[in-house]
C-alpha cells in the first residue's frame, strides 16, 4: 500500500505519476491512499486556503492526471462517514496495463445508522 501526503505546491501535480508508479509495481503494490495534507500541532502560522488540499480536490486531480482512465465517478464515500472525509475506490489491472474500474459493478447504499453498525 502507498500512503502519500498530497501537498499543494509539492505533490499535487504527482497524483497521476503515483498511480502509475503503483500499476508499474502490482502485485507488491495492492493500493494508494491519498492522504490530504494536514496541519495541527505546532504548525508555525496558520495556513491559508492555497495551503490545504481537498478529498473532492484529489479525485478532480486523479481523473485529470490519469488522463480519464480512473474517474471521479469511479469512487465512492463510505456507507458510515460524511463523503467529504473518505473515498474509496477499487479497479483491477488489465493484461494491457490499463485500470478497470470495478467500485460502481455492486450498488452501495449508504446507511442512516452505519455508525451504530460499524462496530457489531
Amino acid at each position: 500500500m502507498l500512503v502519500p501526503a498530497i501537498v499543494p505546491d509539492v505533490n499535487f501535480h504527482q497524483i497521476g505519476d503515483i498511480i502509475q508508479f503503483a500499476k508499474r509495481w502490482v502485485p507488491t503494490v495492492k493500493g494508494v491512499y491519498f492522504q490530504p495534507v494536514s496541519y495541527f500541532g505546532r504548525y508555525p502560522g496558520t495556513p491559508g486556503d492555497e495551503d490545504r488540499v481537498t478529498i473532492p480536490d484529489i479525485l478532480r486531480a486523479v481523473e485529470k492526471q490519469t488522463k480519464g482512465e480512473l474517474k471521479e465517478t469511479n469512487f465512492v464515500p463510505p456507507v458510515c462517514e460524511h463523503p467529504h472525509c473518505s473515498f474509496s475506490g477499487f479497479a483491477v489491472l488489465t493484461k494491457e496495463g490499463r485500470l478497470l474500474p470495478t467500485t460502481n459493478l455492486q450498488p452501495r447504499q449508504i446507511r442512516e445508522d452505519g455508525a451504530e453498525h460499524s462496530r457489531q
